[in-house]
């Protein structure tokens, strides 16, 4: 994301140093928590052919350790990604859009949901 300017400060994307705010959004509500986990498997080094895969991968090993701490303080969890696709696949849209709907509806089951809003 572009990162933003307000006065004198410039505002970016936390996801490096919170890449899934579990704690948060716990604090402000006392609604449970439902993290999805958009995280791609690693990949293997056949894989990172180019640059961009290869600061993908360097990024999820930077944050794994960070998201996988905030997934245990979820109160539940849906992973839409498993190795179908990966999170930066967006010339498969389609592939990642109907994963994360399948996803939404198999976890809406988890906690009791009737209806996906």
């Amino acid at each position: 994301m572009t990162p933003l300017r307000a006065g004198d400060r410039l505002l970016a994307d936390g996801g490096l140093i919170d890449p899934l705010p579990v704690e948060l959004a716990d604090s402000l509500s006392d609604c449970p928590v439902v993290a999805v986990n958009t995280m791609s498997p690693l990949s293997s080094i056949e894989k990172l052919d180019d640059p961009y895969a290869l600061a993908n991968q360097a990024t999820s090993v930077m944050t794994s350790a960070r998201v996988g701490e905030s997934l245990a303080k979820a109160d539940f969890v849906c992973s839409p990604l498993r190795n179908e696709a990966g999170n930066v696949d967006f010339d498969r849209l389609d592939t990642l859009l109907a994963l994360g709907y399948s996803a939404g509806h198999s976890c809406r089951k988890k906690f009791g949901a009737d209806t996906v809003v």
